[in-house]
């Protein structure tokens, strides 16, 4: 598990990434070939977030996370 300025996440991803942020952003996830998996946008600042990754094969993501003061971007390996 690691932490990042308010972003929490598991490193060796096995189904789900969870974490807390410290602004309202917008997250997205790319798989290990540029496409877009996953995006939610107006992530509330107050709450936990979390992708559920069981329906995506294993290997590793990008996931950005952006909004008007965060650019965030970091690797996970789901398993």
């Amino acid at each position: 598990k690691k932490e990042d300025k308010g972003i929490v996440y598991e490193s060796n991803l096995k189904g789900r990434i969870i974490g807390r942020i410290d602004k309202r952003v917008t997250t997205r996830v790319y798989n290990i070939i540029g496409q877009l998996v996953y995006e939610k946008a107006d992530v509330d600042a107050t709450r936990t977030f979390s992708w559920n990754a069981s329906s995506n094969p294993a290997g590793l993501y990008l996931v950005k996370i952006s909004g008007a003061n965060t650019n965030k971007s970091f690797s996970i390996v789901k398993q």
